[in-house]
Order: structure tokens, then C-alpha cells, then sequence
């Protein structure tokens, strides 16, 4: 069975857990229409019976009062219109009484002793209430009046106490109607929690087993898939069954077998091609795209026998051409060597003028380094004079400065000796009170005159201060003057230095330069020469190397 239900369909699966659910929601509408039919049937008895018997006991109730009311009312002497009126009311309280009885025999089946004495007492009131209507008819009111105390009220009141009896009959009955409801109510509700709990496991197991029987081959087929990706062509897929997954299982298995007999088929043509077996036919029939990797190791295997034939056929023609290059290198090698021999003599004659210009040149150098170093010696002192007038400037202004912040401390001690005063006045008026602020008041005094006294001698100080730093600038102006005509003239001295310096230098240079291309031109006769002997060795080792190529290829298995 679970072998066959492995084999459905995943559509079908799908259909068979659809109608599963599709059944199970019908069971419970079925069920909920039960208990909805089941509720409304008591509801309906419970309407037409104990309610409409409550409701006839509270109506007859009322029109007994009602009608004992109206009687009153004509008996205690209103007009004659308003007595017809009264009368007449009762009169349809009675019909209401006597329609009450009548549907209190058809619906009331529960307790009959209760509707015996309920329908006796009405009996018992009917003669006293027509007998009040025919005296009040009549118009004897107060024989009516007499009769309303003595025989009807009381009746009324057992009347009515009757039907409060039978209605509070009626009201149990309701409740237990509506117990019995509830009670319905209740028993469906576990109904149809029950079913609804069951078909959800239900649903749920049938999800999972077939979610779980389309995942899991899903699953099986994706590995193997991975591993066909991967190149892994031995793949072990065990997956079998008669559904789509089982077809796309076999699917998967016969693609693997196809591309792991390509590939060993395409391994057998590589290896035989590499062995130099350029004659191998391979006896597989490729199919769909894999002809085309046929057609092209054919062609590999043609272009490969083509390439090698010509390789053999060139390999002969490099062989003569090298024999030839060799014998032509060793005649250019022997000319090289006598020309390396006169250029030699030609540089060692250079080589000796272009020491003594080079000498030259780096004395004229030397003298103007020298030179640019005394004038650079003279514009740093021309510059620390002019930063030393800047400094002496700045201690003249620093000196002005001073001067105005002495006159502010004179001030400052002026007013601190008045203030002080002012202090011993109020010391002296405070009596003994202010005999230690007294002291403190003499002391500030006393500091106040010292600070002036020191603000006069500093003052004093910074008029001297002044007077030297005016002279400095004046020494230092005049030096700074005889430094700048120092520097003029040192620089004329380093520009003569410095042509001289160029013009060696020049010289050195353009015989450097002789010097540099007759080695140059040493170098690449000496290169030539050794040039010519290696390419006499290389064309050697060319027909060598041609004659081995030429084995190779003889090697290979042509048709």
C-alpha cells in the first residue's frame, strides 16, 4: 500500500489530500448543522411552550387587575360615558382571560395540578365579576362597590396568586430549557473542536508525508545533480519509483552513464593522440551536442598530423640554413677581433686628455663652491643683523610699553595710599572696633609708597633703556649697510667663479662623452665579436636541435 501510494503522482497526491480535506470540512459542516438544527429545535419548544406560558400568566395577571381596576373605577361613581368606557375595557380584559385559559390548556402539559387550581380559581371569580357588571349595569354601584371587597377582590388576589404559581412553574421550566440549550450548545462545541483537532492532525500528517515524498527525492536528484555538476560522474543515486521523480531519477542516472562513456571515450582519443597514434578512430557514436567534440578531435588529429609533416619538412631546411649561418658567423667574428684592437689603442689616448680636463673642471667646481659658500656665510649675517635691528626695534617698543605700565602702577598706588588713608579715617572713627584694620590700613600705606617708589626707579630704568637701544640702532644700521656692500661683491666673485665652473665642466663633459661612445663602440665591436661566435655555436646547436625535431617527428604514426 505504501509502496503504491509512493508511486501516485505528485497531482494526484495532491488531489487525494485535497478531497481528504474537502470530506473532513463537510463532516463538519454536516456536524455544525446538526448542533444548529439540534439548538434551534429546543429554542422552537422552548418558545412555544414555557415562554408563551409565562407570558400568558403575566398577561392574564395583568387583565385580572385590569379588570378589577375598571370596575372600581365605575363603581366609585364617574360619569356614565366614562363607565361605559371602563366597562367595556373590562370586558376585553376578560376576552384577554378567557384566550389565556384556552392557551394555557393547549401549551401548558408540565405540572396539571397547577393549571386545575389556576382554572379553578378563574372559574370561582367568573360569577362574583359578572355579577359586579350586571349591578353596575344596572346602576347599583354601591351593592357593586360591597361586592368588589367582599367576593371579588380576595378571589382575584387567590386568582392571581395562582397564576404567579403556575408562572414561576413556567420561568423553572425556562431555565431549564435554557439549560438544556446550553447544554447542547456546549457538547457541540466540544464537537466540533473535537473534529476540527483531529482533522488538523490529519491534515498535518498528510502534509508532511507528502511534502516529505516530493522533498526527499527532490533532495536525492539535487545531490546527484550537484555532483554531475561538480564532475563527480559516478553518482550513487538509488531513487526508484513510477511517478514523475522516479522518471526524472532514471533520467538523471542515464545522463550520468552518457557523460562518464563521453568522457572515458574522450580520455581513450587523448591518450592514444599523446602516445603519437595520430591514426586513432574512435568506434563510439556521439550523440546531440557531444558530435560536435567529435568532429573536433578529428580535426585536432589532422591539424596535428598536418603541423608535425611540415615541422619534419622544416626541421630539414633549418638544418642547411644553420651549417651556413655558422661558417658566415665565424668569418664576422675573426674581422670583429682586429677592429676591437684599434679601438682600444684610440680610448687609452682619450682616456688621458679627459682625466686632465676633468681635474680642471672639478677645480673651477670647487672654487665655486667655495665662493657660493663665503657669499652664503655673508647674506646669513646680513640677515641676523636686520632680525637683530628688528630685535632691538621691538625692545624699544617693549621699553614705551614698560613705561605706560609704570605710570598705571603710580596710579594704582596713588589710589591704594588714598584708599588706605580713607581706611585709617574709619579706623580711627571706629574706635577701639577698628584699631587692627587701623594697622592693616598703614601697612597698605606703607607698601603703596614702596610700589611707587619702585615704579619711579623703573621708569627711570626704561629712559635709560631707551637711550641704549637707540644707539644699538644706529651701530647696528650702519653695519648692516657694510655687510650688503660685502654681499654685492662676493656675489660678483662667485658668478666669474661659476663660468669658469660651467665652461670645464662642459669640456669634461663632451670628452666624457667621447670617451663614453669609443667604449660604446668598443663594446658593441667586442659584442659583435662575441655575437658571431655564439651565433657560429647557436647554428650548431640549431642543426643539432633541427636534427633531433626531425627524429621526433618520425616518431609519430601517420596513414
Amino acid at each position: 500500500m505504501k509502496k503504491k501510494i509512493e508511486n501516485l503522482s505528485t497531482a494526484t497526491k495532491l488531489l487525494l489530500s485535497f478531497a481528504c480535506i474537502i470530506v473532513f470540512y463537510i463532516g463538519t459542516v454536516v456536524a455544525a448543522a446538526f448542533g444548529i438544527k439540534s439548538v434551534g429545535g429546543t429554542l422552537r419548544e422552548f418558545y412555544d411552550k414555557p415562554y408563551q406560558v409565562a407570558t400568558t400568566t403575566l398577561t392574564m395577571r395583568s387583565a385580572i387587575q385590569g379588570v378589577g381596576r375598571d370596575l372600581l373605577c365605575v363603581a366609585s361613581g364617574i360619569n356614565e360615558a366614562e363607565s361605559q368606557t371602563y366597562l367595556e375595557e373590562a370586558k376585553s380584559y376578560i376576552a384577554l382571560i378567557e384566550s389565556g385559559m384556552e392557551e394555557l390548556d393547549r401549551d401548558y402539559t408540565e405540572e396539571e395540578a397547577l393549571f386545575t387550581e389556576v382554572e379553578k380559581q378563574i372559574a370561582s371569580l367568573k360569577p362574583a365579576r359578572n355579577e359586579m357588571i350586571r349591578l353596575l349595569e344596572q346602576g347599583n354601584k354601591e351593592k357593586a362597590l360591597e361586592l368588589y371587597r367582599v367576593e371579588y377582590e380576595p378571589q382575584a388576589k387567590i386568582t392571581r396568586d395562582a397564576l404567579e404559581s403556575l408562572g414561576n412553574a413556567a420561568e423553572e421550566d425556562v431555565q431549564k430549557y435554557l439549560g438544556s440549550a446550553q447544554g447542547v450548545e456546549n457538547r457541540m462545541l466540544i464537537v466540533l473542536v473535537s473534529m476540527a483537532a483531529v482533522i488538523l492532525v490529519i491534515t498535518c500528517l498528510m502534509w508532511f508525508y507528502i511534502s516529505r515524498s516530493i522533498t526527499e527525492p527532490i533532495k536525492k536528484v539535487q545531490e546527484a545533480a550537484k555532483d554531475i555538476s561538480e564532475g563527480r560522474l559516478k553518482i550513487d543515486l538509488e531513487y526508484t519509483s513510477k511517478n514523475e521523480f522516479g522518471q526524472l531519477s532514471d533520467s538523471i542516472r542515464e545522463t550520468a552513464a552518457a557523460l562518464s562513456s563521453y568522457v572515458e571515450e574522450i580520455q581513450k582519443v587523448l591518450t592514444a593522440l599523446g602516445e603519437g597514434h595520430l591514426d586513432y578512430k574512435t568506434d563510439m557514436q556521439f550523440k546531440g551536442d557531444f558530435i560536435a567534440v567529435n568532429k573536433a578531435m578529428e580535426k585536432i588529429s589532422a591539424l596535428l598530423k598536418d603541423s608535425l609533416q611540415q615541422i619534419g619538412s622544416s626541421a630539414e631546411q633549418v638544418a642547411g640554413g644553420a651549417e651556413q649561418v655558422s661558417n658566415g658567423a665565424q668569418l664576422l667574428a675573426q674581422g670583429a677581433s682586429e677592429q676591437a684592437g684599434s679601438i682600444e689603442e684610440l680610448a687609452s689616448s682619450i682616456n688621458d686628455i679627459s682625466e686632465s680636463v676633468q681635474n680642471n673642471a672639478d677645480d673651477a667646481v670647487n672654487s665655486s663652491r667655495i665662493a657660493d659658500e663665503v657669499g652664503c656665510q655673508i647674506l646669513d649675517s646680513n640677515t641676523q643683523m636686520q632680525e637683530l635691528i628688528q630685535c632691538i626695534t621691538q625692545i624699544k617698543k617693549n621699553s614705551s610699553e614698560i613705561t605706560g605700565i609704570v605710570k598705571e602702577i603710580e596710579d594704582i598706588a596713588f589710589q591704594t595710599n588714598i584708599l588706605a588713608l580713607n581706611a585709617s579715617v574709619e579706623a580711627a572713627r571706629a574706635g577701639d572696633a577698628g584699631r587692627g584694620f587701623a594697622v592693616v590700613a598703614n601697612e597698605v600705606r606703607r607698601l603703596a609708597a614702596k610700589a611707587a617708589e619702585a615704579s619711579k626707579m623703573t621708569a627711570e630704568l626704561a629712559l635709560k633703556n631707551n637711550e641704549s637701544v637707540e644707539e644699538g640702532m644706529a651701530v647696528a644700521d650702519e653695519t648692516g649697510r657694510s655687510l650688503v656692500k660685502v654681499v654685492d661683491g662676493a656675489q660678483e666673485v662667485s658668478g666669474v667663479v661659476d663660468k669658469i665652473s660651467e665652461a670645464s665642466t662642459r669640456q669634461a663633459e663632451a670628452i666624457a662623452q667621447i670617451r663614453s661612445s669609443i667604449e660604446l663602440i668598443s663594446e658593441i665591436v667586442q659584442s659583435n665579436s662575441a655575437t658571431s661566435e655564439e651565433s657560429a655555436a647557436a647554428s650548431e646547436e640549431l642543426s643539432a636541435q633541427a636534427q633531433l625535431l626531425k627524429n621526433l617527428v618520425e616518431q609519430f604514426e601517420f596513414e
